[in-house]
């Protein structure tokens, strides 16, 4: 047993007393052995500390590390640096893993000698209601370099790009990851973003991993919830949006890398996440369409707003955004999950 490799589950944690135990337990419920699970407690307010000290007097293989708040991106950094683990993996403190994900997912990593394992997730609504995200198109893969790598790259910003890889690529849970990777090339989370931040960690794992496991097992179960950061509409949206616009291009930079269109792109998503959440949120008709129009009005989204793409949902969207019809964007947003305006 000691011969197994260790896989360190970084686990960060503001203010969730609620749902801490849940998401700690599915890890010592691992069917695999060798697992540690660091909890970075980022200056929780609530009961949090307690429930960890607790955890932590009961399990061995816990690490608690209490630190002043400073956002998900620091907390996970964090754990990574105190990860002994020679795999690593990410779990938000609202979430859980499947008793298999350790060991099925290190059996997909080290059987194709990949550098980081893709699973595939649950969605879970209302606490009960479980569904399965969409099936992985391959259902199985072992990406290297050249063009496969390049469309998995480029689909962590287009949701029209071919071959589909799934639902939650943008999220660093349901993914395994070998800690020579991420260490060797110091990849971290940007903690100068709120918004976006996955996608720029995943943008450089991606890019520097030598081999890229897909595996359409379902080894996650994702909470959703409406309160997360991405889907609050409010006076900052612009200024987090910039902020991730930033940090992304630094990020491409850093890596000589180059996504065909991406300005027109993230803004055109940019301009189109704070369309649907506006029409989503709890506002007044008059509230929802000043939030819509003030970001409209911004630099960004009105420089690249009338610049053609070849998707068709991008260019619906464009035509819909150019023309001020808001409430069909949100029509658009919901056909487009259901495949009517894939490429």
């Amino acid at each position: 047993m000691s011969e197994q490799p260790l896989v360190s589950i970084i686990l960060p944690v503001y203010n969730g007393e609620s749902t801490l135990m849940r998401a700690a337990q599915s890890v010592f419920a691992q069917d695999y052995p060798s697992v540690e699970l660091i909890v970075v407690d980022d200056g929780s307010s609530d009961d949090t500390g307690k429930i960890c000290a607790n955890l932590a007097n009961l399990n061995s293989n816990l690490k608690v590390i209490t630190v002043e708040n400073g956002g998900v991106s620091r907390a996970r950094n964090i754990g990574m640096n105190a990860a002994s683990g020679q795999y690593l993996a990410f779990l938000d403190a609202d979430d859980e893993l499947m008793p298999n994900f350790v060991s099925a997912g290190l059996k997909t990593l080290i059987g194709t000698g990949a550098d980081i394992v893709c699973t595939n997730a649950y969605y879970v609504d209302n606490g009960s209601v479980i569904t399965r995200m969409r099936p992985f198109n391959p259902c199985r893969a072992v990406i290297t370099t050249g063009r496969g790598k390049d469309q998995l790259i480029q689909q962590l910003y287009s949701s029209d790009t071919v071959p589909f890889y799934g639902d939650f690529l943008r999220a660093p849970w349901g993914k395994i990851y070998s800690a020579e990777l991420l260490k060797g090339r110091q990849i971290q989370f940007p903690c100068e973003v709120e918004v976006g931040e996955d996608a720029i960690f995943l943008l450089q794992a991606f890019y520097y991993a030598n081999r890229i496991a897909v595996d359409d097992k379902y080894l996650y179960k994702y909470y959703r919830s409406t309160q997360s950061v991405t889907g609050r509409t409010d006076r900052h949206f612009y200024e987090r949006r910039v902020a991730e616009y930033q940090a992304l291009k630094i990020a491409l930079d850093d890596i000589h890398y180059s996504i065909k269109n991406i300005d027109t792109i993230y803004w055109h998503r940019a301009n189109f996440e704070n369309i649907r959440n506006a029409v989503k949120s709890s506002k007044s008709t008059l509230g929802k369409i000043k939030l819509i129009c003030d970001f409209y009005k911004e630099k960004y989204p009105r420089q690249y707003l009338a610049i053609p793409l070849s998707g068709k949902k991008d260019i619906a969207r464009a035509y819909l955004m150019q023309s001020h019809q808001y409430l069909l964007m949100a029509i658009v947003d919901y056909y487009s999950k259901k495949g009517l305006f894939s490429s």
